[in-house]
């Protein structure tokens, strides 16, 4: 929550916020290692105090975020990656 609206970050964004982990670039997502990454994440998450939460909530707003594989790549292997803002398909988009 920002103070405006519900606000989402990607798994990369939080470990590089939370655990100064930053993922090689050009290098692809696996199972295994996002899994560590979500399990480190929520070890650090369950163990911190609420002011800690809280420094590391204005962190995640305040550092830039880098863009997303569907805003990157809004059609990748011509199928629509289905990011509203980007569509290329015209397909509906059902909330």
């Amino acid at each position: 929550w920002d103070g405006q609206r519900y606000v989402y970050f990607s798994q990369d964004h939080c470990a590089k916020v939370w655990l100064g982990a930053v993922r090689p670039p050009d290098t692809s997502h696996d199972a295994v290692g996002d899994a560590a990454v979500s399990m480190a994440l929520l070890g650090n998450y369950m163990r911190a105090p609420d002011s800690f939460k809280a420094q590391n909530q204005q962190r995640c707003l305040a550092t830039p975020r880098e863009p997303s594989f569907a805003v990157r790549h809004p059609v990748f292997e011509g199928v629509c990656q289905g990011n509203r803002r980007l569509c290329k398909c015209g397909a509906p988009h059902f909330s």
